[in-house]
């Protein structure tokens, strides 16, 4: 997987013809505004009734909520990391379609690191949430943690209880 960092652009999905329509949501509301401008000024020298000058506003309003739409629906497509992390997998091959909600990868943290483990029931009182604990990594390195979670009930097969350890990355 790939080093992303929060706010990276990890996929990017196809405009569908948005670009277009953005184009012609800039014209409406570039033809509004003129309209509306030149309107303006035939009611300031009493030419146009301003009952009508109100539509024209209203219409302005419009082409601009329609705008401002458009132009966030092709901010939607950008799929970036919401955190710094590696991702693991891409659910999606390039060209297929993707539904609205569905998940195209799967983004993991890198920072904390949560090692989980078994302790036996004796050593129970010497632990708490938030004393110190050491974690074995994979690589043989031992780091130092904060003791976040401790189960209250042990594993009927092994009578050990659950302890997760947070460190730093």
């Amino acid at each position: 997987g790939d080093l992303v960092s929060e706010g990276d652009l990890i996929a990017k999905l196809d405009l569908e013809g948005r670009d277009a329509m953005v184009l012609s949501a800039e014209a409406q509301l570039k033809r509004r505004r003129a309209e509306l401008d030149a309107r303006a000024e035939l009611v300031r020298r009493g030419t146009f009734p301003k009952l009508q000058l109100e539509e024209l506003i209203s219409g302005l309003a419009e082409a601009e909520a329609d705008l401002a739409t458009m132009k966030a629906e092709i901010d939607r497509l950008d799929v970036t990391a919401p955190f710094t992390g590696i991702v693991d997998t891409i659910n999606v091959e390039l060209g297929s379609a993707v539904q609205p909600g569905v998940a195209v990868g799967t983004l993991i943290s890198l920072d904390p690191i949560i090692g989980v483990g078994e302790i036996n029931e004796q050593d129970l009182p010497i632990i708490e949430v938030g004393s110190q604990a050491e974690l074995r990594l994979v690589s043989g390195e031992t780091v130092t943690g904060t003791v976040r979670y401790i189960s209250r009930e042990a594993t009927p097969a092994t009578r050990t209880f659950t302890v997760e350890v947070e460190v730093p990355n």
